[in-house]
């Protein structure tokens, strides 16, 4: 609804309370008017501000997979909360980001890493051929949607889920060809308001399925059930699958342990309590994904299986009143489950 229509329908209210005033008498008492008047408005500004929120809340949500898809990691930075304390950012296996600064790491140094593993994939794979940037060849489009979003009663905070169908096409530097991919996402995120804007508070991006494109999801969690691919707490090869490995092992390596390369994955795998990210034989965190993270996942990390109930994560939120830590998607001061 915009704004005019809004204003029309605050005036429209405000001419309702100022006749039942009079009617009732409530005109010899001018200061008891007033004073309903102002909490009228005030309630109806409010109103207006929650539901303006929705919409930008859905752009920018957007905009993250948009500029993802551009390439233009440090754009998303705005995006972020800067003056809240307790941002997060999580994202598939990586582990948990904590503040602003820690929070570019992985949305930024992370895809860069990735960029820079990407163009040498593309050299090795068409060397007649000049790149322009380590970022030619690489495509990853985010398409958004079942939306569920609820906003604070009081207006200061923000809650939303959403699904996320993921076209992937590039390589690694171990790999002999670019390849295409499926990867079905599911996001939470909490917001806050800064400044009169709407910022990312606390993300989590969870990755349901991964897959080439020319096999089945479901052939692939089968291959993960029954040990042919990567089940919990079993880590893929360093840097994502090498050539030839085939499509399972590519899949398995995001939407399993997604251990980047380099990572160094002890003996036997990465302890239960990493859910993904790595820890050293005296159980430090050690660099993934071209990072290191603050700590390790915060929340059930599930990804589908034959062998599994299919579950919430995240969950989508209900209608509340004001921001409580619990409630948070990830956030600092819970640990790890």
């Amino acid at each position: 609804m915009k704004k005019r229509t809004f204003f029309k329908a605050a005036f429209a209210s405000l001419l309702v309370l100022i006749q039942r005033g009079v009617a009732h008498g409530e005109s010899a008492n001018p200061k008891k008017q007033e004073d309903g008047l102002e909490k009228k408005i005030d309630q109806l500004t409010l109103k207006m501000e929650r539901m303006e929120a929705l919409n930008a809340i859905q752009n920018l949500i957007a905009k993250m997979d948009y500029m993802y898809e551009g390439g233009m990691y440090e754009a998303r930075m705005s995006y972020i909360a800067k003056k809240t304390p307790g941002v997060t950012i999580e994202i598939g296996a990586r582990g948990v980001f904590e503040g602003y600064e820690s929070a570019r790491r992985t949305l930024v140094d992370t895809e860069k890493y990735y960029e820079r593993s990407h163009a040498e994939g593309m050299k090795k794979a068409f060397p007649n051929i000049k790149f322009p940037s380590d970022f030619a060849g690489k495509f990853e489009s985010n398409l958004l949607g079942s939306p569920v979003i609820e906003i604070a009663g009081d207006g200061k905070t923000a809650k939303g889920v959403w699904i996320s169908l993921m076209t992937v096409g590039k390589t690694h530097d171990n790999q002999d060809k670019p390849q295409a991919m499926w990867i079905w996402w599911k996001i939470g995120a909490d917001f806050v308001k800064e400044d009169g804007g709407w910022k990312i508070w606390h993300y989590v991006k969870n990755p349901v399925y991964a897959t080439t494109y020319d096999e089945s999801w479901m052939d692939n969690a089968i291959s993960r059930a029954t040990g042919g691919g990567f089940g919990p707490g079993v880590p893929a090869p360093a840097g994502g699958s090498s050539p030839g490995q085939g499509a399972t092992s590519a899949a398995g390596a995001i939407a399993g342990a997604g251990i980047a390369k380099g990572a160094g994955a002890p003996p036997g795998g990465a302890p239960p309590s990493s859910r993904g990210t790595v820890l050293d034989a005296n159980g430090k965190i050690t660099s993934s994904h071209g990072t290191t993270a603050d700590r390790t996942t915060s929340k059930l990390y599930h990804s589908y299986s034959i062998a599994e109930e299919a579950q919430l994560v995240p969950m989508p939120p209900e209608p509340y009143e004001r921001f409580n830590d619990k409630d948070a998607y990830v956030y600092p001061s819970l640990p790890p489950v």
